[in-house]
Formats: C-alpha cells, sequence, structure tokens
C-alpha cells in the first residue's frame, strides 16, 4: 500500500511592498572562468603569452572595476533603505536619483566600451 506523503514545504519569503524594498544582501563578484593550456592555440598559432598575460591582467581590471560598481550600487540602495531617508520625501527622492543617474552613466560607459572595441576582437 503506497503511503501519502503531503507535498513539501515551499520556504515563505516576504512580498516587497512599497514601503519595503527587498535589499541587497550581499555583493556579488562577478567572475570569468580562465582555462587554458600552456599550449593554448587560437587558429593553429600558439598564443603570446605577453598577450595572454595582458588579457589576464584586463580582466582582473574589469573584475576590480565591476566590484565596485556593485559595491556603490549597494551602498546607494542600503541608504535609499534607511529610516531617515525614508521617512524624508526631498531625501529619498534625492538617492533615487543619485541610484539611477549612476545606473545609466555605467549602462553608456559599458556601450561605449563595447562599440569601442576591436571587430576582430570577441565579445567578453
Amino acid at each position: 500500500m503506497a503511503e501519502n506523503k503531503p507535498p513539501p514545504r515551499r520556504q515563505q519569503v516576504p512580498a516587497a511592498s512599497t514601503t519595503q524594498v527587498p535589499t541587497v544582501g550581499t555583493v556579488h563578484s562577478f567572475k570569468r572562468l580562465l582555462s587554458y593550456s600552456d599550449n593554448l592555440s587560437i587558429n593553429g598559432q600558439t598564443a603570446n603569452p605577453e598577450a595572454l598575460s595582458a588579457a589576464v591582467t584586463s580582466d582582473k581590471k574589469e573584475e576590480g572595476h565591476r566590484n565596485s560598481e556593485n559595491m556603490v550600487k549597494a551602498a546607494l540602495t542600503e541608504l535609499l533603505n534607511d529610516e531617515d531617508v525614508k521617512n524624508n520625501p526631498a531625501g529619498n527622492k534625492s538617492v533615487q536619483n543619485l541610484l539611477m543617474k549612476t545606473e545609466k552613466e555605467w549602462r553608456k560607459q559599458r556601450r561605449k566600451t563595447v562599440h569601442e572595441r576591436d571587430p576582430d576582437q570577441p565579445p567578453k
């Protein structure tokens, strides 16, 4: 005889409301996995070690830049959720505008960087 088990319980998560905006719990690091062998070849040619190290260095700089962007975004979000800012309409609007302006500038910069890339270079 088969035993009837109750369905598994779903974890309840409080819903966001107009007064309670979910906050950024942690700042996640965007990392790319770089796997290569000592004899990395591109189109049948062995890759230049200096070019490879330069690419790794630029990836590290890009990762550091993304981390700083995420930290700024998290700080502005936390400031937006601060009780004093929530209770002050002018302060709340000011922080919201700053957060949106910063986000727009980052998007604009990313688009500009993508368009300036060498056509032979693959997108990251």
